[in-house]
């Protein structure tokens, strides 16, 4: 229950301060109540009051409650009798109503019982004259005179402390008062024992935000009910008896004969007169009128004794059934509890489980990516390594075929180097390739297979030689005349030359490398070949790869150097297009080695 910690704490807090108490009477209050606010922090702003008073047996008992109805009580018994921090059991009674509860020792002088909202066994509080608390092997008495007022103003401090109002100190006066007095009830005839009408309590309708009034205190309501309903029956059994006795004594007065009225000498029939026979039937018939009434009385008085004995057996059927009712009450009530418990722990494991089953649904939803992540890698892997192999013989057969054509055509005399110029960024990125597999190529027919490849003219002729004898057609680039373009079998080509500066071809095409690399947003492989001559022109072959589980890419690259000048053609495309790009690239080689 909210604030019911800080309840406790504040009874702690408050008893460590009231001093020990005289030994005197068992259960009587030594002064007022005292009712005011508790000077102790609260974490979370709720505020708190308390009533308390000392007992002439040495012992102090403090009533406590916060804005939020939650109440506590605490015995102080000035001496060191418990184990701090320890949990007790001990059973409160006050009228009709029981109470067993589990208590906390605040200190070894100081015990705690925290009880809620509480509201049946608050309003016997002020209904009844003395608390009794059967603790460990002994029961404990406390007087209640004063508490119906002291209650009131324990609710009103609370209240107003809440609210963040002051209020003042109060003192509430005793007020001697024995049960009967909460009671009040029709005047007792004269010689009747003293009764106190039953009076029910109402039912409590929960707030909002507080639920239903279930499990125990439905429990504890319907049982003080019953209880109040028994009270009534057997005060209407005594009164039925202090009836019957009325009954009984007026029957007796009745049948008692009545007073012999002398009549005056002059009336007294002397003996012999005429009128003695007159005389004797008037007495005998007085004396049979007077049977017949004394048995119409008794014959009254054995019809009230058996209304009242039938009413007796109806009152006492009507006790068991309502002692009956209370304990299969208290019965369904436990039953109630038992299954809320089931259905929270149910519900709980429930919840447990479908979190168990959504983990393990997430990790098998990685794995599965984890090992298909890995499978196309171990792909690709093979997709590259079957490529090389294949450009490893077709380089090989090109080669043969070139150096079978040396030895028959001799070699044609190499281009003058041209100027040096400043180098310009490769036309080509991994990141994005271009591709367009429905391009439309435009291949030239070969005249003359064995021709070499002719190095003249302006500086990017020999791209446009290289491409026109490998019969693809290019297209030029309009803002850089040096750069060529094209498309086949849905691989993307693309071929640029710029000046090298002075650098060797294997540093020109690492840097080329590197800035692949750079572009790539995901694992990048490569693979560079050694430095080749074929026909007094210096080549490199490359394979790069960019994968990023998004736009995947592979390209096969011919690094040229000739004359000062680095001719960098690359074929690129999908993983799976690999081998016709390898095949497109080894088609140039094999030109070049003509």
């Amino acid at each position: 229950m909210r604030g019911s910690g800080h309840v406790i704490a504040a009874l702690a807090f408050l008893l460590c301060g009231i001093s020990p108490a005289l030994a005197g009477a068992a259960n009587a209050p030594k002064g007022d109540w005292i009712v005011g606010p508790i000077n102790a922090a609260s974490s979370s702003g709720v505020g708190y009051c308390s009533m308390k008073n000392d007992y002439r047996n040495g012992n102090s008992l403090v009533f406590a409650r916060d804005a939020e109805g939650s109440n506590s009580l605490a015995i102080d018994f000035h001496k060191k009798v418990l184990q701090s921090g320890g949990q007790y059991t001990l059973t409160l009674h006050v009228g009709p109503l029981q109470r067993e509860m589990m208590a906390i020792a605040a200190t070894p002088t100081v015990l705690i019982i925290q009880m809620g909202l509480d509201r049946d066994f608050y309003s016997m509080l002020q209904r009844k004259a003395s608390l009794l608390v059967d603790f460990q092997t002994s029961q404990m008495s406390f007087g209640l005179d004063g508490t119906q007022d002291g209650l009131k103003a324990l609710t009103a401090c609370a209240q107003a402390v809440g609210a963040r109002k002051h209020f003042a100190q109060a003192r509430i006066p005793l007020k001697a008062m024995t049960d009967e007095e909460y009671f009040p009830g029709v005047e007792p005839a004269a010689g009747d024992p003293v009764l106190p009408p039953a009076k029910f309590p109402q039912m409590q309708v929960a707030e909002p935000g507080q639920g239903a009034v279930t499990g125990s205190l439905g429990q504890e309501v319907a049982q003080a009910t019953l209880q109040d309903q028994i009270e009534l029956l057997k005060a209407e059994n005594r009164k039925l008896l202090l009836e019957n006795q009325r009954v009984a004594e007026s029957m007796q007065r009745e049948a008692a004969p009545p007073p012999v009225l002398q009549a005056p000498p002059s009336l007294i029939p002397s003996p012999g007169r005429g009128d003695d026979v007159t005389a004797a039937l008037a007495a005998a018939q007085q004396g049979i009128q007077q049977a017949l009434e004394a048995q119409q009385a008794q014959a009254e008085e054995a019809r009230r004794q058996a209304d009242l004995a039938a009413e007796n057996a109806r009152l006492k059927a009507s006790l068991e059934a309502a002692q009956s009712q209370a304990e299969e009450a208290r019965r369904q009530a436990a039953i109630l509890t038992e299954n809320a418990k089931l259905r929270e722990a149910l519900a709980l494991e429930q919840k447990e489980k479908q979190r168990a089953l959504e983990l393990a649904r997430a990790q098998e939803a990685e794995a599965q990516q984890q090992a298909a992540i890995a499978a196309e890698n171990a792909r690709l892997k093979a997709d590259l390594a079957a490529a090389q192999q294949e450009r490893q013989r077709a380089l090989a057969a090109a080669q043969a075929a070139a150096e079978a054509q040396r030895q028959v055509q001799p070699r044609q005399a190499a281009v003058k180097p041209a100027a040096p110029v400043q180098p310009q960024q490769a036309a080509i990125t991994l990141r994005q390739p271009n591709y367009r597999p429905d391009a439309v190529v435009t291949v030239q027919p070969r005249t003359d297979s064995r021709k070499s490849l002719q190095i003249v003219g302006k500086p990017d002729d020999f791209i446009q030689q290289l491409l026109t004898r490998s019969h693809v057609t290019g297209s030029r680039d309009p803002h850089n005349p040096a750069a060529y373009t094209w498309s086949v079998g849905g691989v993307y080509g693309s071929a640029q030359e710029q000046d090298m500066s002075g650098s060797s071809l294997a540093k020109a095409a690492n840097e080329f490398v590197s800035r692949q690399e750079a572009l790539c947003k995901g694992d990048f492989a490569r693979t560079v070949g050694a430095t080749k001559d074929l026909n007094g022109v210096q080549v490199m072959e490359g394979e790069l790869a960019c994968m990023n589980g998004v736009n995947d890419a592979a390209a096969a690259v011919l690094f040229i150097a000739r004359n000062g000048r680095l001719a960098v053609i690359t074929h690129e495309g999908p993983p799976s297009r690999m081998e016709k790009a390898l095949s497109s690239r080894d088609t140039m080689i094999s030109v070049l080695s003509q």
